[in-house]
């Protein structure tokens, strides 16, 4: 079995961001609007980023562990 797709392809590509920012997760602007308030709370904004393969620039944002 193999994963592809798009959803697949931003999370290969927030992950090599995340290394390159030194943080541990980041997610999508999609991901955050779904999260509880709680959470949201923890979460820093990393502002627009271009991931390879996307047209759009994508707004990012991390979570504190």
């Amino acid at each position: 079995y193999g994963v592809i797709g798009d959803t697949v392809n931003v999370a290969s590509r927030l992950e090599a961001y995340n290394k390159e920012l030194g943080t541990t997760i980041l997610i999508s602007d999609s991901v955050y609007s779904e999260l509880e308030d709680t959470l949201n709370e923890k979460a820093q904004d990393y502002g627009q980023v271009n991931l390879k393969g996307r047209g759009a620039a994508q707004q990012v944002y991390s979570l504190k562990t």
